[in-house]
């Protein structure tokens, strides 16, 4: 799937558009170099895709390129670092 996540700082979400749905994920800054994932919203018509896995990737990516730690309330963010390692040092303290 190769549809672009776009990031939305006043909103504070990332985002794609796939078969018309919005897929997002929310996030809240805590300070300019922590910031708390909330939860993903992605509708149930595109489900099972590998959708939230890749908005995932994007976002520890950028985290990763900007020095945010992170801390998860998303259930997902938290399985998805339990299987992506590599991104363990972005976790807050």
């Amino acid at each position: 799937m190769k549809a672009e996540i776009k990031h939305d700082p006043v909103n504070r979400r990332f985002f794609m558009l796939i078969n018309g749905w919005e897929c997002i994920l929310f996030y809240e800054k805590i300070t300019e170099k922590l910031w708390e994932l909330k939860k993903t919203i992605i509708p149930p018509s595109v489900r099972g895709m590998g959708i939230s896995k890749e908005i995932f990737k994007h976002v520890f990516d950028f985290l990763n390129r900007n020095n945010i730690q992170v801390k998860l309330s998303c259930m997902y963010a938290r399985l998805f670092i339990s299987f992506h390692s590599r991104y363990s040092n972005l976790l807050a303290a």
